[in-house]
């Protein structure tokens, strides 16, 4: 019977049916007898030759393929090992191949996403790996660009028309692309115009529109000092209506006093002005009527105090030690209110969370928006802001991933969910975030606070919190757990904290014709 498969194996191998062959021999019998051992070295001999052969081809699968046969019959042999760092070798020029392809296809995608269609055809020219992934690539280039110039041109009919709008419309898909004919110039005249217009909306008091077209001006991605000028007197009308509704009248006719020293033929900012200005006013004489002799009233204690020892105020300030309610900060945030200014949410972590306050993920930063947005983070490294979502989230129009931040960035986590990153003080590494478009739990905080070392309080722009009357800088520093003041701070209740001691949280504290409380979140 053995014979009989050795007679077989040896037909299969005449006829070049080498795997036939592998079957019959491969029986661990064949090697005891000599016929079979020399039909076993015959057959590994052809495995090489054909495996070289497919090698020479191409097709390494195949070739691993004989390999493996050709290693089941004739363990480490010399020429079966070569075979194999040749495969070995052939399969690492084949990925660097297949990898230098896959890089070529990307930048071909980002020379399309950049409407430069002309250069992402000659550049799959040069792919000398003319697959069908080539072909079909090339036909999405050349429809992108059909689509590409009939909405350049129904642009520039528009603009010609004076349908502002449409053109605007038009282009905000195309934002990224200049083209291969230089279309940056129609995108330049389309925000020419549509600067020309918000300002004569913001004259004119039509605030909506102008707002509405400032947003889709940003999405054209065009440079422009002047639509930086637009947006801040935006904001701070913003911030004046926020303001007025909260009663804070001064803090609202400062801000419009800004945006009516750049709008100086806005009536409707000179008439507000004017009206804030009487409610400021009448608030000061109602504060200062009678009814303030009452002021202190609602802090004193419930039970009489009229037999019980006045407490002595240490002044020896290397001793005193501080308040007992002023504890280490445990909590990720706490909330400053200013008197006549508003309230601050102030986180103390380098790395925050934003996003749903009914997120499976609590953030740092819970905002009332749809559960289903996901959590985005912000961290402080050195001096520097980076931004990170694990989807992507809009920033300045565009959608990113993880984003080096700067001053005045536009993040939107919906487009009812937005906020605008501050830096105004440039010696210092803390930021703000300007929530324009979405809202905390708490009514009255529009703004948050990503505190490192210190928080500055004055009457001027570079302050974190711009404070009209606070003309001495007043600074909050973040120092061994606590928030001390650098100026002096008397209590309401009467006590004393001096420069570097901890401040108490839920006490009045003031410093001049400061008054701030801090509450812890």
């Amino acid at each position: 019977m053995f014979n009989l498969r050795l007679r077989q194996a040896q037909i299969a191998i005449k006829d070049g049916r080498l795997d036939a062959a592998y079957e019959l021999v491969r029986d661990p019998s064949a090697g005891e007898h000599r016929e079979g051992q020399r039909m076993v070295a015959e057959l590994i001999d052809r495995f090489v030759a054909r495996a070289a052969e497919h090698l020479d081809a191409g097709r390494l699968d195949a070739a691993e393929s004989d390999w493996r046969k050709a290693t089941s019959l004739g363990g480490r042999r010399k020429d079966v090992e070569q075979l194999r760092a040749s495969i070995d070798e052939a399969m690492r020029r084949q990925s660097d191949q297949r990898q230098k392809r896959e890089n070529a296809f990307r930048r071909v995608r980002q020379v399309i996403q950049a409407g430069r269609f002309e250069r992402g055809l000659r550049m799959l020219d040069n792919i000398s790996h003319q697959s069908d992934s080539v072909c079909a690539l090339s036909e999405e280039i050349e429809m992108q660009r059909d689509t590409a110039e009939q909405q350049y041109d129904q642009a520039q009919r528009a603009l010609k028309q004076g349908d502002l709008d449409e053109a605007v419309d038009r282009l905000i898909p195309l934002a990224a692309s200049t083209g291969d004919h230089d279309r940056s110039d129609l995108v330049r005249q389309a925000v020419k115009a549509g600067i020309d217009r918000v300002r004569s909306d913001l004259t004119d008091g039509r605030l909506d529109r102008a707002v509405d077209l400032l947003k889709r001006l940003h999405r054209l991605g065009w440079p422009s000092g002047e639509l930086d000028v637009l947006q801040r007197q935006v904001d701070d009308c913003t911030e004046a209506w926020q303001a007025a509704q909260r009663a804070e009248h001064r803090a609202a006719l400062h801000l419009l006093q800004r945006v009516a020293a750049d709008l100086p033929k806005a009536k409707w900012a000179l008439d507000a002005i004017d009206r804030l200005r009487r409610a400021a006013e009448e608030h000061d004489t109602i504060l200062t009527s009678p009814l303030a002799q009452l002021r202190h009233v609602a802090d004193e204690p419930a039970e009489p105090t009229r037999n019980k020892p006045k407490t002595t105020v240490i002044q020896n300030l290397d001793h005193a030690p501080p308040p007992p309610t002023a504890k280490p900060i445990s909590a990720e945030t706490m909330t400053l209110r200013i008197d006549g200014v508003g309230s601050y949410l102030v986180a103390t972590a380098p790395t925050v969370t934003v996003g749903p306050i009914s997120s499976p993920h609590r953030p740092t930063i819970g905002l009332v928006a749809d559960p289903s947005l996901s959590v985005a983070t912000i961290e402080r490294n050195d001096e520097d802001y980076f931004l990170h979502h694990p989807t992507g989230i809009g920033l300045n129009g565009q959608m990113t991933k993880d984003h080096l931040l700067r001053h005045g960035d536009r993040i939107e986590l919906s487009g009812r969910c937005r906020m605008k990153l501050l830096k105004p003080h440039t010696a210092s590494t803390t930021a703000l975030l300007h929530l324009s478009g979405a809202r905390l739990p708490q009514g009255d905080v529009r703004h948050v606070v990503l505190l490192d070392r210190e928080l500055i309080i004055a009457d001027h722009a570079a302050a974190h919190v711009r404070t009209p009357g606070v003309r001495q800088p007043v600074t909050l520093v973040q120092r061994g757990g606590h928030l001390t003041c650098s100026a002096d701070a008397t209590l309401r209740h009467g006590g004393a904290v001096r420069a570097g001691e901890p401040l108490p949280f839920d006490r009045g504290i003031e410093v001049g014709t400061l008054t701030f409380t801090l509450s812890r979140s």
